[in-house]
């Protein structure tokens, strides 16, 4: 069969691209890289390898993040705009970290707090109701019993007001 130049031309078809154009397979001897896939290319394995590692790494750590495991580090090995990406990512993560603490410690003293004031209004409460009781029910009735009863009533409020006062 002659050749006519049609199957081996140089360079694209003459006029604007359509979608002709764009499927017609030129053979790889003129264009080296065309239609070659990256698992055949070496030069195509590294950048594959060089961009999509990284890539998954810092996608593995957003991942993690978003889970609430800001434990998760990110490697950093290298020195290029990928491990820049990395260090700040860790960086952010070992803060949040850091102020969760800082939350969860806060949230327990307050608990504690909590408890403390608890109890503590427990007892004089318990005695203001029991005096209270006592003198309501004519338990009391004896003048000196009575006095008592009272004086327990107004030491134990004063107790109170200095708990809640100081």
């Amino acid at each position: 069969m002659p050749h006519n130049g049609q199957f081996f031309r140089k360079g694209p078809p003459p006029g604007p691209p359509t979608d002709s154009h764009i499927s017609m397979k030129t053979p790889t001897r003129d264009y080296p890289y065309h239609n070659r896939s990256a698992s055949r290319d070496p030069h195509g394995k590294w950048l594959s390898a060089r961009f999509t590692r990284p890539l998954t790494e810092l996608s593995a750590g957003a991942s993690a993040y978003h889970a609430g495991d800001f434990g998760y580090r990110i490697p950093t090995p290298g020195n290029d705009e990928f491990t820049d990406v990395a260090r700040a990512m860790n960086e952010m993560a070992e803060r949040v970290s850091d102020q969760i603490a800082d939350l969860e410690g806060d949230a327990e003293r307050r608990r504690q707090f909590l408890a403390d004031v608890a109890h503590e209004l427990r007892s004089p409460v318990t005695t203001m109701r029991t005096m209270a009781g006592a003198l309501s029910e004519g338990l009391a009735n004896d003048p000196q019993r009575s006095s008592r009863a009272v004086e327990a009533l107004v030491r134990t409020s004063e107790r109170l007001l200095r708990l809640v006062t100081t």
